[in-house]
């Protein structure tokens, strides 16, 4: 028995680990995040002769994975909500640009957002995104570009292309909004992936943004774990970072 029970938990710390691969690339905190709750399964089997310690493992790993279902149900919540249908501004949120195309990710916030444009015409699109060392032209500048190509005029367009960050898209985006002639009452509707939507509304709230709402942007069905895992860590992150 003892012996199942430790190949179950070895099983579990290779996902685990392969998890922590994933998230490559991810802010420091998030990796060190994953890297705790990786630690628990291995703790687990060698404190089998400590019940005191081995339930103190039990407890966190299970207060760990009531954390991450409450931060995916926000995550679905945020999903599942409707877009203002009369907003003044849609900030298209930046992705990776390879060379001068679009990314897959950022082509679906583009094709989300110019759908909304074409649905109404008298709302101005924000393309917001910095240019990253390994990219050819800003973010912005490709939202830019791509929503001219889908029938959306030059004039209706505000190009913001300093951020490197989702709270620095948000809060440039206002600055630009409000030269504009926007205001933090305007609605706003922001535009950018499925599973991010949640964090993106709460930096908005938390940037000043009194009156918003979000479009969602599809993902590739092969990415939903992946996207997701990764989204609820940098919730955690953000919470107790208290920037949530």
């Amino acid at each position: 028995m003892k012996r199942t029970i430790s190949r179950a938990f070895s099983i579990a710390c290779i996902f685990y680990y392969i998890v922590i691969l994933l998230t490559t690339g991810r802010p420091l905190g998030i990796q060190l995040l994953w890297l705790l709750f990786a630690a628990i399964p291995p703790l687990f089997v060698r404190l089998r002769c400590r019940p005191a310690l081995r339930r103190l493992c039990i407890v966190l790993l299970a207060f760990g994975l009531l954390c991450a279902a409450v931060a995916e149900a926000a995550i679905l919540s945020a999903i599942i909500r409707r877009p203002d249908p009369q907003a003044a501004y849609v900030i298209v949120l930046g992705a990776k640009v390879n060379g001068s195309t679009p990314s897959r990710s950022l082509r679906y916030r583009i094709e989300s957002a110019a759908d909304y444009l074409r649905e109404h015409p008298d709302c101005k699109a924000i393309a917001s995104g910095g240019q990253g060392p390994d990219e050819g032209i800003s973010e912005a500048q490709a939202i830019a570009d791509t929503l001219q190509a889908a029938g959306i005029s030059a004039d209706r367009i505000l190009l913001e292309d300093r951020s490197e960050s989702t709270e620095e898209n948000l809060g440039f985006s206002l600055a630009l909004m409000e030269s504009d002639g926007g205001s933090t009452d305007s609605p706003v509707v922001i535009v950018t992936s499925d599973f991010h939507m949640f964090r993106a509304l709460r930096l908005a709230a938390r940037a000043g943004y009194q009156n918003v709402s979000g479009k969602t942007a599809s993902s590739m069905i092969s990415l939903i774990p992946q996207n997701h895992l990764r989204e609820i860590l940098a919730v955690g992150f953000y919470f107790l970072t208290g920037r949530l």
